[in-house]
């Protein structure tokens, strides 16, 4: 029998990867099946039987839209060329209701009236979307599944999916090449879209820090495999196990009207949607719904969503999700029902770098952060002043931006050099999406100064430590240590960050215990646990309570070529005591709690500069006396004494 050869067939209509199946109308059997891999329905020859009739059917499997061209082979030896095939959305019938339509089971060849053709424990449709064969009766095998090389060295990962395409963008942190895309949407298959050839050594590509180098979607590894370039593997067997996932949602927004059914919101609040999913084995996607309709989908941990409130005052939102594991089974979460409120409200400041009255170093930037979303079109460059107090001088602004939505990011033209300076700010280019205006002129008064110092006695005064403040500096072989005080006014917890770094710089927290100014060996209070000799550039953090008193917060790198920008962040949070009067630290200063019987309670702090508490107590009789001290974040020891000589002292 002689044969015809089809080259292939095009539309500008087609997805990239569709399924199709020729029938040969004169036999009605179905000659050919496959899928395409490149973008083109047919992209190698195909052998077909000489002078007769054909239909091609062709699928897009995660729509479900297809279509169909009719023709007629000729002569053997003469190939044909088909034309355009319209996909379109048909009349959806199910008779298994495995979510595949019949026409797709009869063009992909599975069993219309069987949900798993292959009996392997696994829906059609959800092998069908995870490059699966519903056919073949076998899970995809664990271990890795594909590789790519990449140039430099691959060493964090990030995957990021479209809702509207279902594809998945790998971006992968390349060392010292830079960045590279791949399309990570079938993933037995991974595709290089670009490579970027960037300066310095590329680390991050803001990868979920509980996921280390490895990044999870759709049940899927994508590992960062440093010279091997990516890695791509499944880690758990497909799930054939029939049990749908558990999922439940909750709403961490303040409800504006407790007295009224459901959560109100203020119109143009951003609720976040905060997700708990387990399964037997591995959730494959997760759905937000909102009034039923799927607005959003996430591939990979932690699958929270957040749903945006413009334009639906007084209505009504109903906000649940859908996760689906990878056998394909479903289930829906708890209903969050939220009522949307006209906003009559100002926005109002939450915080601002520098503070009012505070200082700063080399101010290169000022942020003003608020409670809600400003509108962007309305921020006017010309309605903000800088002024040099010293001089009555303007100051050049190169730019004002709002990158977060709710806060204002003043770009100076420059580095300051030292002095007072105020920013004044009108209050008309501050106004919300709801059209309300800030309700006063921001002025915001500071000093700039040019250094912190390298001993206790050039600090970098920043004043009593509350609320946040930001410095960004740099430490190196010219300025090897920068030192920052602050006061305690209260018994706090002291939280510092140091971020940033590109070289190795350590982070502690210290005291001039001898008062003479110098930094001295035994002066250090807590370090951030990194080794000195650590060349590790990752981020530093310590948190502390500590009592009252003035401290420094000391940075400094340990070897002399490390050379790092840094950005330090620090805070206090007031942790008061429950009694009024500190206990004192010898024996006649001891607080009297008087007669010991019933419990009593005492909340407080005992730490370098209060290393003891005493408290007195009384027993009018023979009594058995119990002591419990909880709540240490470091170590603290507890006893009893008595003043046998009548000395004061211990």
């Amino acid at each position: 029998m002689q044969s015809e050869t089809v080259q292939k067939s095009s539309s500008s209509a087609l997805p990239l990867i569709p399924h199709f199946a020729i029938l040969n109308l004169d036999r009605d059997t179905i000659d050919f099946r496959g899928i395409s891999d490149n973008g083109t329905i047919i992209n190698q020859p195909i052998i077909l039987a000489p002078r007769t009739n054909y239909r091609l059917f062709v699928l897009q499997a995660e729509t479900q839209s297809d279509g169909y061209y009719d023709f007629q082979t000729l002569d053997s030896g003469l190939g044909i060329g088909l034309g355009d095939i319209e996909i379109v959305s048909k009349n959806f019938f199910d008779t298994d209701e495995d979510g595949l339509s019949n026409t797709a089971e009869y063009i992909i060849g599975s069993v219309i009236d069987d949900p798993d053709t292959d009996g392997d424990g696994i829906d059609d449709l959800a092998e069908i979307q995870q490059g699966l064969d519903p056919l073949g009766g076998q899970g995809f095998p664990t271990g890795v599944i594909a590789s790519i090389p990449l140039e430099g060295e691959t060493r964090e990962v990030t995957i990021e999916n479209s809702f509207d395409a279902e594809a998945q963008n790998v971006y992968v942190a390349t060392g010292s090449h830079g960045l590279a895309i791949v399309d990570g949407s079938e993933f037995s298959n991974p595709i290089v879209l670009g490579q970027l050839d960037l300066e310095g050594n590329n680390i991050d590509v803001a990868v979920d820090s509980n996921l280390q180098i490895a990044a999870i979607a759709s049940g899927i590894a994508y590992v960062a495999d440093d010279s091997g370039g990516l890695s791509v593997g499944n880690y758990l067997p497909f799930d054939s196990q029939g049990q749908a996932p558990t999922v439940t949602i909750d709403a961490s927004v303040p409800d504006f009207d407790s007295n009224t059914s459901g959560i109100q919101v203020i119109e143009g609040t951003t609720i976040p949607i905060l997700t708990t999913v387990t399964d037997d084995v591995q959730v494959r996607d997760v759905e937000l719904l909102v009034n039923g309709e799927v607005v959003n989908r996430d591939i990979s941990f932690p699958f929270d969503f957040s749903v945006p409130t413009f334009d639906r005052i007084n209505e009504t939102v109903e906000v649940q999700v859908r996760a689906t594991d990878t056998g394909g089974n479903s289930a829906v979460s708890n209903v969050l029902s939220f009522g949307i409120v006209e906003d009559t409200f100002a926005p109002e400041i939450v915080s601002t770098n520098p503070l009012n009255n505070g200082v700063s170093v080399n101010l290169s930037e000022i942020k003003i952060d608020f409670n809600e979303e400003i509108n962007p079109n309305q921020i006017n460059l010309a309605a903000i002043t800088l002024t040099n107090l010293g001089d009555d001088t303007n100051i050049p602004i190169e730019a004002v931006d709002s990158p977060f939505g709710n806060d204002l990011v003043i770009t100076l033209a420059s580095s300051l050099e030292e002095g007072n300076y105020q920013l004044t700010v009108v209050p008309s280019i501050i106004a919300d999406n709801a059209g309300n205006i800030l309700e006063s002129e921001i002025s915001l008064t500071f000093t700039n100064n040019s250094d912190p110092g390298e001993e206790f006695a050039d600090a970098l005064d920043i004043g009593v430590l509350g609320e946040t403040q930001i410095f960004e500096e740099f430490v190196g072989t010219e300025d090897r240590r920068d030192i920052y005080q602050f006061t305690l006014d209260e018994i706090s917890q002291v939280d510092l960050n140091l971020t940033g770094l590109t070289e190795a710089a350590q982070l502690s927290i210290a005291t001039d215990f001898d008062g003479d100014g110098i930094l001295d060996n035994g002066e250090t209070i807590e370090g951030d646990g990194v080794l000195n000799s650590s060349a590790s550039t990752a981020d530093r953090n310590i948190s502390r309570i500590l009592n009252p008193g003035v401290y420094s917060i000391v940075i400094f790198t340990n070897r002399s070529d490390d050379n790092t920008n840094y950005t330090l962040s620090a805070a206090a949070t007031a942790t008061p005591p429950s009694n009024d009067i500190d206990p004192g630290q010898e024996l006649n200063e001891a607080l009297d709690i008087g007669v010991l019987g019933e419990t009593q309670t005492f909340t407080d702090a005992v730490g370098s500069l209060d290393r003891r508490d005493f408290y007195q107590f009384t027993l009018d009789e023979i009594s058995e006396v119990d002591l419990n001290l909880t709540g240490l974040t470091e170590a603290a020891q507890l006893s009893i004494a008595t003043d046998f000589n009548g000395f004061p002292v211990i």
